[in-house]
Formats: C-alpha cells, sequence, structure tokens
C-alpha cells in the first residue's frame, strides 16, 4: 500500500508548520500525530468516513490532537492499493467547531 500526498496536502503539512512557529516542539508533535494517522490508512484503508459531499468518493479521517485535531481528505483507489491525501484541515477550517 502507498501513501501519496498531492501537492496541496503538501502545502496543508507546511501550514500546520509554519502556523506553530513559535512553538516548533507544538507544531513536530502536530505534524507526528497527522503522520500517524496516515500511517494508519495502510492497514485500515477505510477506516475514514465517507464524504457526504462527494457520495463517498473520498473520505474523511479525523486525527485527534490536543483539545481539537486535523482532518483528512483522502481517496482510497482500491485496484491499485493506493490512498491518496487530498487535503489536511484543522478542524476549524474544516467546519468544525468546539
Amino acid at each position: 500500500m502507498r501513501i501519496i500526498l498531492t501537492a496541496s496536502a503538501e502545502n496543508n503539512i507546511v501550514q500546520i508548520r509554519d502556523f506553530y512557529r513559535d512553538i516548533p516542539d507544538v507544531g513536530k508533535r502536530a505534524i507526528e500525530a497527522v503522520k500517524g494517522g496516515l500511517f494508519r490508512l495502510v492497514d485500515y484503508p477505510n477506516i475514514g468516513k465517507p464524504n457526504p459531499e462527494d457520495d463517498g468518493v473520498t473520505r474523511l479521517l479525523p486525527i485527534g490532537f490536543g483539545g481539537s485535531g486535523y482532518l483528512v481528505k483522502y481517496r482510497y483507489l482500491e485496484i491499485e492499493s493506493i490512498i491518496v491525501v487530498l487535503g489536511i484541515r484543522a478542524f476549524k477550517q474544516a467546519g468544525f467547531y468546539e
């Protein structure tokens, strides 16, 4: 199983790092939390909830971090054994509020 990050998803990782630039240890932990969630997809590619906005073509994986977390939007290409990560957003950016 391969995980591919789109340019948008890679940019989202950079945004997480930049958001925590004044507290880099927290930023590093946030990115590690996201990576841990992505690595879970290797063993459980359908763990995310089907995305209702596109009739389940993509899936949404919540990843907790601190008092909030991140939402990963991805597509599982079963025949090719590939997970394509389309985007990573903080819960607040994704429309979830605490």
